[in-house]
Parts: C-alpha cells; structure tokens; sequence
C-alpha cells in the first residue's frame, strides 16, 4: 500500500503544513531555546579571553559544521585581540522622510599571525541547535559552567553594557532567519562597528539632487584601531523574532 496515494488532500495538506511547522520549530530551537549559559552571558575569568564560533549545521557532516564554527570562533578571537575597523554609511532626508543611503564596514587584521595564534587557541565547548552550530574557544583551559537556559531579556542583555567599565559599547540587531547563525553573525557585526562609531567618528552633511528632488545627506566615517573587543551578552526575542549582540571595545592607544 503506498501511504501518499491513499491519503485524502486535506489530510495530505495537513501533513505537509505540521512537517513545515516542526521543521521551522527545530530550526528556531523551539519555542524556548534553551543554550548554555556561556552563550548569553561571556564569562569572565582573568588573563583568558573567550570567542564563540557559528556555522550551519550539515545534516549528513556534523563534522564539517564544528570545524568551520571553531574556525569562525578561532578568527573571531584574533580579531578581537586586536583590529582596524574602517566604516562609512549614508543617510538620505527628503520629503518622503529619512531613508538608508547604504553602509560598508570591514575589520583589517594581520594575517600573518592568525596560523600560529590559532595553534595555541582551546576548544571549551559545542552546542548544536536546529540548522545551526555555536563553538565556544578560549587563550587558556578553562572550566565552566555549562547548564542550560532560557535568553535573557534584551533589556535584562542590556545591562551587561550599562554597567561596562569599558570605553566603549554597541549593541547590534538582526531579524532571525532559517539560519540562525546567520542572525547572530550579522548582529554581532553590527555590535562591533556600532562600539567602533563610538569610538570615532566623522560626520558630513550635504545637499544632493535624486529622483528629481534635493535630499539632506548625512555621511558618518569611522576609521580606528581597536585593541580589545568582547562580546559580552546576546539575547533571543523570539515575539519581535530578533537576536541581539552587545559587545565592548577598548581603542589602541
């Protein structure tokens, strides 16, 4: 008996819809994802800094999926160490309001070193959660806490820059997709070049004719050497289906 041919349409739809819902579902981590706590909260020990890696998960090569995150996480910690964020991004006012004109940013680091400094970097712990993959690394063994829980709230995530001692903070946003780790990527870039804006910052204002009207332009470059970036708290908002990442930064001197 072919199970397919003998389903009634309506029955087929309703399968098809609930294989989608609990693909989506995984996919998010459930309704209440729960992480290790060192996800939402770095933890802070002296002497020994922390990255967290990401990559989607390959179903049929788990293998693959861990060693790019603890790659990612390996590059993330070099560029924390120590990088040069240049940035510029654009805002066009008219009659029809206020509209992004587009924003660049890249982090400039030495290549040179990240081959041996990724020798002496620790894998601590893997987590994998529906379609993505999270690595966490350190400078040094550690141990940690890793019991499960719930994110926090943003505003809860928040206070971790709040009461920063560092010189600067930014905190980024994403809209969570099918793959997460592409939210939290995108968020914690975000974070990074909004603590660098922070830091320095040059703002230009001209008038430009587009579409037949004159536009306000406002052009804001940030171009600085960053000693020291931490990720310091993320939080999941699964009502406004949004990942947040807030970060520290400490300017070279």
């Amino acid at each position: 008996m072919n199970f397919r041919q003998n389903l009634h349409p309506v029955y087929r739809i309703i399968l098809i819809l609930s294989v989608t819902l609990v693909s989506v579902s995984i996919a998010f981590g459930g309704e209440d994802q729960l992480m290790p706590r060192w996800f939402w909260e770095t933890p802070e020990v002296d002497g020994i800094r922390f990255a967290v890696g990401f990559a989607q998960s390959y179903v049929r090569n788990m293998e693959s999926s861990y060693e790019e995150a603890f790659s990612d996480a390996i590059r993330r910690l070099y560029i924390d160490h120590g990088c040069r964020v240049k940035g510029e991004r654009a805002q066009g006012s008219g009659s029809t309001g206020t509209f992004s004109l587009g924003e660049i940013a890249d982090f400039r680091i030495d290549e040179s070193g990240l081959e041996s400094f990724a020798n002496s970097v620790t894998h601590l712990d893997s987590v994998h959660r529906g379609k993505f993959v999270a690595v966490l690394v350190a400078t040094d063994p550690v141990n940690l806490d890793k019991e499960l829980a719930h994110s926090p709230t943003v505003q809860e995530a928040r206070k971790c820059i709040e009461d920063s001692d560092f010189i600067a903070c930014g905190s980024g946003t994403c809209r969570t997709s099918y793959y997460q780790n592409l939210s939290w990527l995108e968020a914690e870039r975000a974070a990074r070049v909004e603590a660098a804006y922070s830091i320095h910052s040059e703002v230009n204002h001209y008038r430009q004719k587009m579409d037949a009207q004159m536009v306000d332009v406002t052009v804001n470059k940030t171009d600085v050497r960053i000693a020291n970036f931490r990720t310091v708290g993320r939080a999941l908002d699964k009502e406004n289906k949004q990942v947040w990442v807030f970060v520290e930064a400490i300017r070279e001197p």
